[in-house]
């Protein structure tokens, strides 16, 4: 009989969480282990593809190219929580992404602009239209170079007819910054908790490799009450000195931290004095 109710109460339970999941996206992992971007939203793919030539785990990753003398405009996105395509429930505790990303042997950043775009979060409104977000981003040129290599963040955000209003930088605070590893695959994590609209008191934590590189507790990276939720990973290049292959792989997006050591689930014990009527 306890085995009876035990399996009840295990349906019940695999019950809720799929309900969590269809009501808020997440958790999201995808490894293009089906050999496309069939798990993401429409993009532009003009030089992103999905390829087995590398990958940080399983048998592919997403490959993109930039080539010498032209720039760069791809990326795919995966709308989430309460994103008009994703149709679910707002996200307000924060949330966890990892990743995997590399630079191939002899990629050129070029010297002429500021950031190269790694992975973007933004908070979108009914509309589609993206009003705040955070880029995580290589530092190139800023400040006359001075932190070239960086990993970095910059919270950006943007007027209701889409155009730029206004943006900050957000660098990594504990220990010695990391650089990007050339050839290289780099296990990103990032969590953000999004702050009260227009007050500083945002979260960003950024683990590279597993060591915790960054954490700000006075972050303002939503000036309005739109809600985290679309992730999206791409290149965007308006300079033409830029080279190279690029690589991403092993995407997770999740309201938990993925690292986390799940508890022992505990079944309540049932009482031994039911009655089954056949």
């Amino acid at each position: 009989m306890k085995k009876i109710v035990s399996a009840f109460i295990m349906v019940l339970l695999a019950g809720y969480s799929n309900a969590a999941q269809a009501a808020s996206g997440l958790p999201f992992r995808d490894g293009f282990e089906s050999g496309n971007f069939s798990a993401w939203a429409p993009g532009r793919t003009g030089g992103f593809t999905v390829s087995s030539s590398d990958h940080y785990a399983g048998s592919y990753a997403a490959r993109g190219v930039t080539i010498m003398g032209q720039t760069t405009d791809y990326y795919m996105d995966r709308p989430f929580g309460d994103h008009p395509q994703a149709g679910g429930i707002p996200l307000d505790n924060g949330v966890y992404f990892k990743f995997a990303h590399k630079y191939d042997t002899g990629f050129d950043l070029g010297r002429t602009q500021n950031y190269n775009k790694i992975f973007l979060m933004n908070f979108e409104d009914p509309n589609n239209l993206r009003r705040d977000q955070v880029i995580f981003e290589t530092a190139v040129n800023y400040n006359n170079g001075a932190r070239r290599g960086e990993y970095i963040f910059e919270p950006t955000h943007w007027n209701p007819d889409g155009s730029w209003l206004t943006g900050s930088l957000v660098f990594q605070n504990v220990g010695t910054p990391v650089k990007y590893r050339e050839g290289q695959w780099d296990l990103i994590k990032i969590y953000m908790r999004p702050n009260t609209p227009n007050v500083a008191n945002g979260i960003i934590r950024l683990w590279v490799n597993g060591v915790l590189k960054a954490e700000h507790t006075n972050v303002n990276m939503r000036f309005t009450s739109n809600n985290l939720n679309l992730a999206i990973i791409g290149s965007y290049v308006t300079v033409t000195d830029v080279a190279g292959v690029r690589w991403w792989d092993d995407i997770q997006i999740s309201e938990t931290d993925p690292d986390a050591v799940p508890p022992a689930i505990k079944y309540p014990n049932p009482p031994d004095n039911i009655l089954v009527v056949p």
